[in-house]
């Protein structure tokens, strides 16, 4: 689940309206799942399905939006506004059935989810994190490409500092918690733990980073589910050729080693797109 679908705009009316601020009654222009929701009179039966499409835009998405790769807008991050009940509770919110004639079958729990279902949001470290040159981290690809070609970038933004995940992070994760996810999926910037691409280059401070927030869900009572690389392979490992070069096997080794030795001994993995590409 990317955070493709409402504009800050869009988002602030949905906000107003959920928190009794505002009259507004049209529908939002929103992603195709969404767009027939009438937040007056249809909100409840639409939250089944777009509950979790807001409330990950909400947590995490604010201040920054992906509009297609490489298309990025970088929005000034707003403080997170918790909608006025959680996510469970929405959830569980069904809408009202339609008058039993009698002939019908009675609708029965098909709407609900199933009582062992897991929630979750997901990130990626260059949407969210920011401090792209803070505390060690090296340039990624992404850095180099929004740094040396703006045009290709919405109003030549850059993921300098995104939605500021990096000194954030504990009120992102209070947010998660908050709104009753139990897991978070995110991505650990390879060129920031091992800015030249293997274990010689650790760096210590992102070790401590990357320990903090995962111990932060736990405290949380959220799983940290970790992907390894959302395409921002170390710009050093680039220039050496990339995933083109025979040597990217031995550093992607080196890298999933110090993962796993560093953390590896609280979070799961999220190996299977990578594998399967």
């Amino acid at each position: 689940m990317n955070c493709h679908f409402l504009s800050s705009k869009q988002i602030r009316k949905l906000r107003a309206h959920l928190s009794g601020r505002s009259s507004y009654t049209a529908p939002l222009s929103l992603h195709p799942i969404v767009k027939w929701c009438s937040l007056e009179s249809d909100m409840n039966r639409c939250w089944q399905w777009c509950a979790v499409l807001v409330l990950v835009y909400a947590a995490h998405c604010q201040g920054y939006i992906t509009t297609g790769m490489p298309t990025l807008i970088e929005r000034d991050r707003d403080p997170v506004a918790l909608f006025p009940y959680p996510l469970r509770q929405a959830l569980g919110q069904r809408p009202a059935p339609p008058p039993y004639n009698g002939t019908e079958q009675q609708p029965g729990d098909e709407l609900k989810f199933p009582a062992n279902f897991l929630f979750g949001a997901a990130t990626a470290a260059y949407q969210i994190e920011g401090a792209w040159n803070v505390d060690g981290k090296g340039p990624s690809v992404w850095d180099t490409l929004t740094h040396t070609h703006p045009e290709l970038v919405v109003d030549g933004a850059t993921g300098d500092r995104a939605a500021d995940s990096y000194r954030l992070y504990r009120s992102d994760v209070e947010a998660l918690g908050k709104v009753g996810f139990n897991y978070y999926r995110f991505s650990i910037a390879w060129s920031r733990l091992l800015p030249r691409g293997d274990k010689s280059s650790l760096n210590q401070g992102a070790v401590r980073y990357y320990n903090a927030l995962i111990n932060e869900l736990l405290a949380h009572g959220i799983e940290p589910v970790v992907t390894m690389l959302h395409y921002d392979l170390p710009q050093y490992l680039q220039n050496l050729g990339g995933f083109a070069s025979p040597l990217i096997v031995d550093y992607f080794r080196e890298y999933a080693d110090t993962l796993y030795w560093n953390f590896g001994d609280r979070v799961s993995g999220d190996p299977r797109a990578l594998c399967l590409m």
